[in-house]
Parts: structure tokens; sequence; C-alpha cells
């Protein structure tokens, strides 16, 4: 059932909790749909939702008491995908992260616009039921400490697509990434608007811990020809297939050195779009022995 950007409100809410008509509802999305915390609460409280896989409600002002009770609530128990970004969520918000039993099925949850704090990944990390996550989105300026507290999530060896985009990572948190053992089966890694620079690229590139990533963003990282040099020398990323490094500083120097990078030869994708590139930069990229696939 989909019924994004509708003024259904707590009221909507509260008829779709208690309608005897869904109990085998699957898929519930209601996103910009002017819920406050009464209608997470009507929600949480439902008897009747016990098939839901997937729940998005991006968007709405859930508030800290409606989100403590929809985060421990029952409905969540066979719940996939949980989508709140946007939802004005904050520390109180997960009060009892720790301790709910009920989020072991999840595997995709977005967290991203919300006030998301280092001491929150650390209690979502702690809990021992959050095994299965492999797609995890955060927006928040957490840095090196937040990726650390990843790190040591019991769900870390599932994870397969990280998104960690405006998180002001810089140089320390690439570092603190490439030194991450447990995340044995990520294969896509966004990292936009991080500040990485050409350091934090460096460091990447040169992981040991990194070799399962078929994609890679590094868009809008103030990144300049010697971060891309520092890929086109990478001894990690081994199986590296789409790349992209938009909204850098890349000019042809950097182009012919990623030319001669060592997963040139599989990459599928490469954006370079808003970079400093010129004719020299074009023909480096379109030479015959650069990027066959």
């Amino acid at each position: 059932l989909a019924l994004a950007n509708n003024a259904i409100g707590n009221n909507g809410a509260e008829q779709i909790a208690s309608s005897p008509k869904l109990g085998n509802l699957r898929e519930l999305r209601i996103e910009s749909c002017n819920l406050t915390r009464k209608g997470a609460e009507a929600l949480a409280a439902s008897t009747t939702l016990t098939s839901l896989e997937e729940l998005d409600l991006p968007y709405n002002n859930l508030g800290a008491k409606g989100a403590v009770e929809l985060l421990g609530s029952e409905v969540l128990s066979g719940v996939k995908k949980l989508k709140l970004d946007g939802c004005s969520l904050d520390v109180a918000s997960f009060e009892h992260i720790t301790t709910t039993p009920h989020l072991g099925a999840l595997e995709v949850l977005d967290l991203s616009g919300n006030k998301i704090t280092v001491e929150i990944i650390e209690a979502l990390a702690s809990n021992t039921a959050i095994t299965n996550i492999r797609d995890l989105s955060i927006t928040a300026t957490l840095g090196a400490d937040g990726v650390r507290a990843l790190a040591k999530a019991a769900f870390a060896p599932s994870l397969e697509r990280l998104n960690l985009y405006g998180m002001r990572l810089e140089a320390e948190g690439a570092r603190a990434l490439a030194e991450i053992e447990t995340f044995t089966k990520l294969e896509r890694l966004l990292l936009r608007s991080n500040r990485l620079g050409d350091e934090g690229v460096a460091a990447l590139a040169a992981s040991p811990n990194l070799d399962t990533l078929i994609s890679l963003d590094l868009s809008s990282n103030i990144i300049t020809d010697v971060g891309a040099e520092a890929l086109g020398q990478a001894t990690g990323l081994k199986n590296l297939r789409h790349l992209s490094l938009s909204s850098n500083l890349v000019r042809g120097k950097g182009a012919k050195a990623l030319a001669k990078a060592p997963f040139q030869q599989q990459l599928e994708l490469l954006n370079l779009s808003w970079n400093k590139l010129e004719t020299d930069g074009v023909e480096v990229l379109l030479d015959d022995g650069a990027f066959p696939n």
C-alpha cells in the first residue's frame, strides 16, 4: 500500500493500523503524510499489521516518543526494510535500541537526515539481535568515531551497501574505514561530501580490506590529481567496477593516472563530471589501451 505525499495524518495512520483488512499487508509506504507521534504510536500498537516486511515513513515528524514506541514494537518483527529518513530523530528516539528484540529481520535501514550521533551508532551496534543489515544509510557529522562504532556492530559482516553521505569523515575517517576488517561483504561504499581529500583517498586506495568493493562513490571530496594518482597506484580496490569522482578537482594528470590504475581493466563506469578536465584529459581517457569495458 503506497500513500506517499498525501495528507492522511495521524487519523489515517490509525485507520491503517486498526484495519482488519490489512493482516496480509507486506509493504506500507506513507512518506510525507503528516504523521506525528500519535501516528507512530498507532502503528506501533497495531495488532493487525502482522505481515509487514517493508515500512517506509520518511519525512514524517514522528517525535522522540513516537519513534521509541515504533522501534520497540513487535510490528517490526518481520520488517526487512525500514526507512526513517528525515523523521527528526535524535538520541531520545533510540532509547531502547540496545535491547529491542524486534529488529532481527532488518536488512535495509535508512536513517538519513536525522540527528544521528556516535552514541546512537554505538547503541545500534551493541544490539546483538540486529545481525542482518546489509544496506545502511546515515547522514550525520559523525567523523572517524562513527566509522569505528559501525565496525563493531553485530551486523558489520553482513553489510553490502554503506551510504555515509556528508559525515565529515575527512582523512582520519578514511583511514578508519581502510583499517576495518569486519566489512567482509561490503560491495558498495558511498562517501559523497566527506572532505576526504587526497590523503583520505590514498588511505582507501592502499587498503587491503576493501577488495570486496565493486562500487565506490568519492564525489565532492576535494580530490585533486594527487588523489587520482593514488588511485592509479592502488594496491587495494582489486574488484572495483564503478568509480565516481564527480565534483572534484581532477585534471589531465589525474586522468592519465586513472587510465593506468590496476582496476581500470574491469572498470565499467567512471564518473568524472564537474572536474577540471580539458582536451588532454579526454584524450587520455579515450586511449586504446585504457578502460576496455
